[in-house]
């Protein structure tokens, strides 16, 4: 049940519990992890103490680092895997990375032809001149978008989502400003995202359920759980559950990364 983070998708964050009770059956609860060291898997019984999780009995102890932000270039090697919460600063990230020689791809082909897809719809009619003027276009296009969602019971978490992709392109249209228009830079953002692995993957929280890494760096980590205003309790719940996910990637190392130390890190 501690897994379920598709709530906004139209899952049912409940399932779990819905089926089991549904079906009178004896629940195996599997609480043995074979992933994490026993480091990790004490942090996360510190965190949750509700979630049965125990490592197994010959685990190593594994490695907890707390690093800022501008400290996990120098900290990186082939293979590492870079989580966050959020898609922008993942991109940004990763232009970075690129840009000091670091070979480096965000996780997600189907969120790269997503995000060319809204730059369709913020550009319709690609040009030289529209591109130049592609940040107001954004803009308005946000304007207009945000006034979509004004009625939605979950606006605030849709115009949350909405900032965070329009964030992530327009840090690549201005790291690319020798583009000539709007249909190249779609294609820049196709290029930046992969499901092929690289030497440093990236990806969202969302993406890495099922990943695992010997290193694995959770960046802009204090801003989990994530909050918002109007946000329900089931998705408070889905967001402590994502950093349950994210706390347990690791198979040996993990890095906190953040500039401001995250609440639940002792």
């Amino acid at each position: 049940p501690r897994q379920a983070i598709f709530g906004f998708a139209g899952a049912d964050c409940d399932a779990f519990l819905n089926v089991s009770k549904a079906s009178n059956c004896i629940e195996l609860p599997l609480s043995t992890c074979y992933r994490c060291p026993s480091g990790h898997v004490a942090l996360v019984n510190k965190i949750f103490p509700e979630i049965p999780i125990v490592a197994k009995k010959d685990a190593i102890q594994g490695k907890i680092h707390y690093i800022k932000n501008r400290q996990i270039a120098e900290n990186l090697r082939n293979e590492d895997l870079i989580i966050s919460r959020t898609t922008a600063p993942l991109v940004s990230l990763c232009i970075k990375l690129i840009s000091e020689g670091i070979a480096a791809k965000v996780k997600g082909c189907d969120i790269g032809a997503q995000l060319a897809k809204e730059i369709a719809s913020i550009d319709p009619e690609p040009s030289t001149e529209s591109y130049s003027a592609f940040i107001l276009l954004k803009n308005h296009y946000m304007k207009n978008q945000t006034k979509k969602y004004e009625y939605l019971d979950n606006k605030d978490q849709m115009i949350a989502s909405l900032q965070d992709r329009c964030s992530a392109i327009e840090a690549v249209y201005l790291a690319r400003t020798s583009l000539g228009n709007s249909l190249e830079l779609q294609q820049a953002i196709k290029d930046l995202f992969s499901d092929e692995k690289a030497p440093i993957t990236l990806a969202t929280c969302h993406r890495t359920k099922g990943l695992e890494a010997d290193r694995v760096f959770l960046y802009n980590a204090d801003i989990m759980p994530l909050k918002w205003k109007n946000q329900g309790a089931w998705q408070y719940t889905q967001e402590e559950n994502l950093l349950y996910v994210a706390l347990t990637r690791a198979k040996q190392e993990m890095y906190i990364v953040s500039d401001k130390r995250p609440n639940w890190l002792p």
